[in-house]
């Protein structure tokens, strides 16, 4: 689904959603997960990083390389094929952009960024509070969202669902803590508010498979 289906420029995540079921499929069949691919790939990285050739920098350039080339291929091929921007690859990890924040702050050169921030009403249809990923003008001031205009029913109905999914995996993530991180007999509050950011959550979309992903967490009524 491209900018003219959509009316919008489409994220790269988004193929999670418009292509749900080809995304959970590629997901089950890959060998493995991407946390996994990223555990391996990161002691690799610990391992050979003092005595690689044109040491660490190099080895880690290398390594981050590989992290953005790989990073979705395989939902990517089963929703049509696409390939990543040469810019994605060569723009580096978030240490640029951290160190362009804390340039921008520290000096007062004012430049624009994709950040994560309070909404304020930078999105119409979300409240203040909500975080969101938008272009914000950044000086010795801080971070200050731009306003992105008026979005259309459907895509803001699938930015509300997401809140939702978030804001009930941060009130199950708190229940969690009250109660201790090593108990995992989260019942009541807790597991409430994980099994409804599952259920809710389009790529599970279930409440039954959503408790079976609790109970295979290991996380018990």
């Amino acid at each position: 689904m491209g900018s003219g289906t959509l009316g919008a420029l489409p994220n790269e995540y988004l193929h999670y959603y418009y292509f749900n079921r080809e995304a959970v499929a590629s997901i089950r069949q890959a060998a493995t997960t991407r946390g996994e691919f990223l555990r391996e790939q990161q002691a690799r990285f610990y391992e050979t990083a003092r005595t690689a050739d044109g040491g660490a920098l190099a080895a880690w350039e290398r390594t981050r390389l590989e992290r953005e080339t790989t990073y979705l291929a395989a939902s990517r091929e089963a929703s049509g094929g696409w390939e990543r921007d040469s810019c994605d690859l060569d723009g580096g990890g978030y240490d640029r952009i951290a160190l362009a924040i804390m340039r921008a702050i520290a000096r007062d050169e004012r430049t624009t960024l994709i950040l994560n921030v309070g909404n304020r009403t930078a999105v119409p249809g979300l409240d203040a509070d909500a975080v969101v990923e938008v272009p914000c003008l950044v000086d010795a001031g801080g971070a200050r969202p731009m306003a992105t205009g008026a979005v259309a029913p459907d895509q803001l109905g699938l930015m509300l669902s997401l809140k939702a999914v978030e804001r009930s995996t941060i009130e199950a993530a708190e229940a969690v803590g009250a109660v201790g991180a090593s108990d995992t007999s989260v019942g009541g509050a807790a597991r409430s508010a994980a099994l409804r950011a599952l259920a809710l959550h389009p790529l599970v979309d279930s409440v039954n498979v959503a408790g079976r992903i609790l109970d295979a967490a290991g996380y018990r009524r």
